[in-house]
C-alpha cells in the first residue's frame, strides 16, 4: 500500500525572478542524484533550522575525469520561485562551497566518479525556514548549473494532526485513499488564512502528484480543518516492481534480455500487469 508521507505548510513570500527548475539534471552524465536525511537513505531532506550536517548528498558522474563541483542554496516561496532577498539574508557564511569528497570507480564495467557531501556545512548554513533549492554547478560559475534538488528547512511552529482514511467517493472506494488533517495556527501570526497558508500533501516524497490547497474546509478558532470528501485523494496501488539484477551470468527473475554490446549494458525488464484497478490491503 502506498503511503501518504508528508504534509507541508507554507507562509507566503514575494517573488523576485524565475527560479531554476526544481529536481532537474542538466548534465546527462550525472546519475543517481540523492539528497536525504543523514543516516536514512529512504527519507526526504527535511531538516530543522540551524541543524548542521543533517543531510547527505550523493551523485555519480559517468567517465573518469574529476571535476570541480560547487553548491549553493536558493530560498523559494511556496510555488518554488526565488524570494526577493539577498543570499546574505538567508545564508550564514559562504554563499557557495566546493564538494571535496569523491571516489573513483574500481570494479564497475562503466567508469564513474562518485561525489558526496554532508550538508549543511557550518560555514554555509541556511538561517531562515522555508523551501530551498540545492544548486550544484561547475568551476564556481552558477550559470554552469549541473542539477537542482529540493529540501525543506522547518522550525515546527504549527502542529498537524492527520488521519489516513478510505475514500468516501464510491468511485475511489477500493482503489484510493484520502487524508484529512487539522493545523493548529495559534503560534503563527496569520492575518488572512486564505492568502498566507498553503498546504501541500505528498505521497512517497513525490512532487509530480502532490496536492495543494489554500482554503481550509472549516476554521474553528485557531484550528484549520481540511476534511472535504473529494480532497487529498491518492491512488493506492502498489508502486514498486521487482527486478533481480544481482547477476548477469543468467537471465534472472523479471529480466527479459540483457544487451552486453552497449556501454553501459542495457537491461530490458518484462512488461508487468496494470495495477490501477486492483484492490489493496
Amino acid at each position: 500500500m502506498q503511503r501518504i508521507v508528508l504534509l507541508l505548510v507554507f507562509i507566503s513570500a514575494f517573488v523576485a525572478s524565475v527560479a531554476a527548475e526544481p529536481d532537474k539534471i542538466y548534465n546527462p552524465n550525472i546519475k543517481t542524484v540523492q539528497l536525504y536525511q543523514a543516516g536514512n537513505q529512504m527519507s526526504y531532506p527535511v531538516i530543522n533550522i540551524n541543524a548542521a550536517n543533517a543531510m547527505q548528498l550523493e551523485f555519480d558522474e559517468l567517465g573518469d575525469e574529476i571535476n570541480n563541483y560547487y553548491y549553493t542554496y536558493q530560498l523559494c516561496n511556496a510555488d518554488w520561485q526565488p524570494v526577493d532577498l539577498s543570499t546574505f539574508d538567508y545564508i550564514r557564511g559562504f554563499t557557495q562551497n566546493r564538494i571535496n569528497t569523491y571516489r573513483v570507480s574500481s570494479i564497475a564495467l562503466t567508469k564513474y566518479i562518485h561525489y558526496s557531501a554532508s550538508l549543511p556545512e557550518r560555514n554555509c548554513m541556511p538561517i531562515k525556514t522555508g523551501n530551498y533549492l540545492l544548486k550544484v554547478f561547475t568551476n564556481g560559475d552558477t550559470s554552469e548549473l549541473v542539477f537542482t534538488k529540493r529540501f525543506l528547512v522547518t522550525d515546527n511552529s504549527a502542529s498537524v494532526g492527520a488521519q489516513l482514511l478510505q475514500a468516501f467517493n464510491p468511485q475511489f472506494f477500493r482503489t484510493h485513499h484520502k487524508i484529512q488533517f487539522t493545523i493548529d495556527q495559534s503560534k503563527l501570526n496569520i492575518v488572512n488564512v486564505q492568502q498566507q497558508i498553503k498546504v501541500v500533501v505528498m505521497q512517497n516524497w513525490r512532487w509530480d502528484n502532490a496536492i495543494s490547497k489554500s482554503q481550509p474546509t472549516f476554521i474553528k478558532g485557531n484550528i484549520l480543518e481540511y476534511s472535504g470528501d473529494n480532497e487529498f485523494i491518492f491512488p493506492a496501488g502498489k508502486e514498486y516492481r521487482w527486478a533481480d539484477l544481482r547477476s548477469f551470468r543468467f537471465q534472472s527473475d523479471r529480466i527479459a534480455r540483457v544487451d552486453k554490446l552497449t556501454r553501459p549494458w542495457t537491461v530490458d525488464i518484462m512488461m508487468d500487469n496494470e495495477k490501477n484497478n486492483q484492490r489493496y490491503i
